[in-house]
């Protein structure tokens, strides 16, 4: 039988793994918005105001893609050429 002494124990573990996740996941979206936020400042100065539809589309790139297309930038100059790259994905 568990005693009460084990429980609180059992209990605290678990809060500790789940705030431990918590924070991860945070850190993870924040650098998540970091990449999107630098990606749409990069697009916006190299080929201009970013269409909403671009913008969408950005929104929904795991974080690989954005760096992917953060690298492919450089060979891109049009929103025609961008909404091209994504039809690759």
């Amino acid at each position: 039988m568990i005693d009460a002494a084990q429980l609180q124990l059992v209990e605290q573990r678990s809060l500790q793994r789940g705030e431990k996740l918590g924070l991860q996941r945070g850190e993870e979206l924040g650098l998540q918005r970091g990449r999107l936020s630098l990606l749409l400042r990069q697009l916006n100065r190299h080929i201009g105001e970013v269409p909403p539809s671009v913008q969408a589309r950005l929104d929904n790139l795991t974080p690989a893609q954005l760096d992917d297309l953060g690298e492919a930038l450089f060979d891109l100059n049009s929103y025609t050429e961008v909404e091209a790259w994504f039809s690759q994905q």
